[in-house]
């Protein structure tokens, strides 16, 4: 989780999360998501938008959640 620590998507977004939601988020979003060959993350303040092959997956935070966006591109 040091490496985890160090990540900007970390720093602006999941540290204000349980460490439960973090590992869910982790499990259950971003990794499936980077599986997909050419997939990109891009994090800012907003939130972080997930660039797939055929759709986009935004995911906003606030302090004990985050919500999902999915749209075709």
């Amino acid at each position: 989780t040091v490496a985890l620590h160090k990540t900007t998507l970390y720093r602006t977004h999941l540290r204000h999360l349980s460490t439960q939601l973090q590992q869910q988020y982790l499990r259950e979003v971003r990794t499936p998501l980077m599986a997909v060959p050419s997939t990109r993350e891009m994090v800012d303040a907003e939130g972080v938008v997930y660039t797939l092959p055929e759709h986009q997956v935004s995911v906003r935070f606030d302090d004990q959640s985050y919500h999902l966006v999915e749209r075709k591109i």
